[in-house]
């Protein structure tokens, strides 16, 4: 995981913390996009995403007045000849929910001539509902062809999105994934394969579980925060979240390799992961059995 003040632009794209968070349980629809000219308010706004050193702000309030014009005005920043507009441009396209804006954001993010534009905007699509509503827009199959990007991390990105929807198209290449200089792109690689029900990356979850508060990466890159009580606490909260879901990878993989670090999680001080613990042992040992409860978050 990427130290707190990063982790919304995890290596260098918004994927808002893909890494971290469970898939959403309930996803917008995709919503029709009404009609209208600019007017002064998101003309300012249309600047500011382009302009300001937060363009967050500025693509939120976009987000929330979305019409054809403003469509419009998205669509000639994304073909800018800066490619920080264009990321810019492929940041505030993939928050308008609509079928429209979700193509020309794919668009981008398939075609664009920088890698580092075609890696942000993409990691936008991956985004939020964004993986969902893309298959409801029925834009899977234009997906696929991100799997074949020049750039690793662009192919990974895009396979994360079909995995998202439980399409496997992209598993050989998260397969490679787990062989990526980047520890957080295995980890990621790992989990999205256990989401398929692929346990190649079974070795790398169990790394995950052996890390403590002590050495655990995200908590040392984040050590300057320990006075901050709050602050701690949030991000002891995020890591055991994480321990959670992986006992849940490893459960339903009957994965016996990774009977050992369970076992001593069996006794974590958080409740949940030694129950998410307890729950993967039952599993792995008695798999034809129906636990009564399964603690996935």
């Amino acid at each position: 995981m990427r130290p707190l003040r990063t982790q919304l632009f995890v290596l260098g794209t918004l994927l808002s913390l893909c890494f971290l968070a469970p898939h959403c349980a309930h996803a917008q629809e995709l919503k029709p996009l009404p009609t209208g000219d600019v007017d002064p308010d998101q003309e300012r706004w249309l600047e500011k995403l382009a302009t300001a050193a937060d363009y967050y702000s500025p693509a939120m309030r976009l987000q929330k007045s979305a019409n054809s014009g403003v469509f419009a005005k998205l669509n000639e920043l994304a073909s800018d000849k800066s490619k920080k507009k264009r990321a810019r441009a492929g940041f505030a396209l993939s928050l308008i929910p609509t079928k429209e804006t979700l193509n020309r954001c794919l668009e981008l993010a398939l075609n664009d001539k920088d890698a580092g534009v075609r890696t942000q905007v993409a990691g936008s699509l991956l985004a939020n509902d964004n993986p969902v509503l893309l298959k409801k827009a029925e834009l899977l199959d234009e997906l696929k062809k991100g799997l074949e990007d020049r750039k690793q991390d662009v192919q990974l990105t895009f396979a994360l999105i079909l995995g998202r929807n439980q399409d496997a198209s992209g598993i050989d290449v998260l397969k490679r994934g787990l062989h990526h200089s980047d520890h957080h792109w295995q980890e990621t690689s790992a989990e999205a394969l256990a989401e398929l029900g692929d346990d190649a990356g079974a070795l790398v979850l169990i790394k995950m579980l052996k890390y403590t508060d002590k050495n655990h990466p995200f908590l040392k890159a984040n050590a300057d925060l320990r006075k901050d009580e709050e602050a701690w606490r949030d991000l002891l909260n995020t890591v055991n979240e994480e321990r959670v879901r992986v006992c849940g990878h490893l459960g339903r993989l009957r994965c016996e390799k990774g009977l050992p670090v369970l076992e001593k999680l069996t006794t974590a001080k958080d409740a949940n992961v030694a129950k998410a613990a307890t729950h993967a042992i039952a599993l792995i040992k008695n798999p034809a059995g129906k636990p009564t409860s399964d603690p996935r978050p």
